[in-house]
């Protein structure tokens, strides 16, 4: 069996149909051998790029057609998680001392020595970067070796609606608060760094990532039939990215990105994406432009609900304002449900939803919760799930979470809400349920 993965093409010689089916049929298969994708080393694209882990070389990195970049995050004293390779900013900046010990306020004010212009930047800053077009991806690895609850539950918040772009990996000394996040929130893909490959595998990965040089073809063909991806970390010659694509590995992490990218389009052909699964679109009036249709149902008897002008992609948004005389919850629900249990419009057990909007606050740092109800056909609340988005500055900014249907047949209801001072609002626009 080769290691290499393949693309096979099928060409249909003869097939004679008849009213039962094909009765004769003849094919010849071709093997069109790929290259893993590359991975941006602490956003690193050649040599000579901007300095790592700064934004300038995050973009740089995507600009040269990278679609996963890798970096490292730690939290400082005010538990804000940033981005820096050491637990100590002296390596790579003006400053010196413990990232532990110092104000996110003081670790942004720090300088690159190689570029002052640039300062290292919180997560936040770099999820920007990643949420800004929609093939950007992020490997995160988690180097506290103690990340406590608190600073998992932040973590957990920021990466809420992420977690297909944003993976996370520790080393197996440091991975057990990554795989408490993964109890958390199951959706997280999480993978575990090393040199040799670890046996057995710690509890939820889905990817072992391994030194290069220690790495076997035997080994990753092992790991393969664990159901386990290995990722190759880190490889910057085209000697090695040979090798390692010999030996079959999932992904190749470089400091090279740039340079790696040409070197597979000269050498393997691109592999076509697979067809994506077909999805459905449950909202009918997504960005209401003409009226509120279907977005009428009231979170609460305060809550004041208007369509507005200045929505996100295009005129209109829903505002919806407080109209309690002191602090309460506010917000619309669908209505009817997003799916109101009629045929082809009711959950499937197992079946996995999307659902998102576009929220815009009132005030900065306002929470605005999705809330997803799921109820069977006697109007029992069966599940449930909320989404929660503590938002940033007060444009526009996404919203977005899962939810997996616990019955057939139920209705789910779409909800978008927050709890707010009197007279306060929050605005949405671009609702989206699909699944």
């Amino acid at each position: 069996m080769r290691n290499i993965r393949r693309l096979i093409v099928t060409t249909i010689g003869t097939a004679l149909m008849t009213a039962t089916g094909v009765v004769a049929l003849s094919s010849t298969s071709v093997a069109v051998e790929t290259c893993p994708p590359g991975i941006a080393h602490r956003g690193n694209a050649y040599t000579g790029a901007p300095v790592e882990n700064s934004l300038a070389a995050f973009n740089t990195a995507f600009g040269s057609g990278a679609k996963w970049v890798e970096s490292d995050v730690h939290f400082t004293s005010d538990n804000v998680p940033v981005i820096m390779h050491n637990a100590t900013v002296e390596q790579t900046t003006n400053g010196t001392g413990a990232i532990a010990n110092m104000t996110a306020a003081q670790f942004t004010a720090l300088t690159f020595d190689a570029d002052p212009s640039q300062h290292p930047p919180t997560l936040d800053q770099l999820l920007a970067v990643i949420t800004a077009a929609p093939d950007r991806n992020l490997l995160l690895e988690s180097k506290a070796l103690n990340v406590t609850t608190t600073q998992q539950q932040v973590l957990l918040t920021k990466l809420a609606g992420l977690e297909a772009r944003v993976h996370l990996q520790a080393f197996a000394n440091r991975l057990a608060p990554v795989q408490s996040m993964k109890t958390a929130n199951p959706a997280l893909t999480i993978s575990v760094l090393g040199y040799d490959p670890i046996s057995p595998s710690p509890t939820g990965i889905a990817s072992q990532n391994l030194e290069y040089t220690y790495i076997s073809a035997s080994e990753v063909a092992a790991l393969h039939t664990q159901g386990l991806k290995v990722k190759a970390w880190t490889a910057n010659n085209s000697t090695a990215w040979a090798n390692l694509r010999s030996m079959g590995v999932d992904a190749i992490i470089t400091n090279k990105v740039r340079d790696y990218l040409t070197w597979a389009a000269s050498t393997c052909p691109t592999e076509p994406p697979p067809p994506p699964p077909p999805v459905t679109e449950y909202v009918t009036n997504k960005s209401v432009e003409t009226d509120l249709a279907g977005w009428t149902g009231l979170w609460t008897s305060t809550s004041t609900n208007t369509r507005v002008t200045g929505g996100y992609d295009g005129a209109y948004a829903i505002r919806s304002q407080n109209g309690a005389t002191g602090t309460a919850q506010h917000g619309f629900s669908s209505s009817p449900r997003v799916l109101d249990g009629t045929p082809g419009k009711a959950t499937v057990a197992g079946k996995t939803y999307v659902g998102s909007a576009q929220v815009k606050p009132g005030v900065t740092g306002q929470k605005i919760n999705l809330y997803l109800r799921e109820r069977n056909a006697a109007g029992t609340t069966v599940g449930s799930k909320t989404i929660v988005k503590t938002t940033s500055g007060t444009g526009w900014q996404s919203i977005a979470g899962t939810y997996t249907a616990v019955g057939t047949g139920n209705t789910i209801t779409y909800t978008l809400w927050a709890t707010s001072g009197a007279g306060v609002s929050f605005y949405a626009d671009l609702f989206s349920f699909t699944g």
